[in-house]
């Protein structure tokens, strides 16, 4: 495996237990192309 996979692979898994925990917790995730043409609709 090289040098940056297994770092890829640490922060990809952390992500989504991040995204677990706030989705839990009742946030939304909006994707960010959704999110910068309407920031009005999401706020900042």
């Amino acid at each position: 495996m090289k040098k940056g996979t297994k770092s890829n692979i640490s922060g990809n898994q952390l992500e989504e237990a991040v995204k677990t925990v706030l989705i839990g917790k009742g946030f939304d995730f909006v994707d960010y192309k959704d999110w910068i043409n309407n920031q009005e609709k999401y706020g900042q």
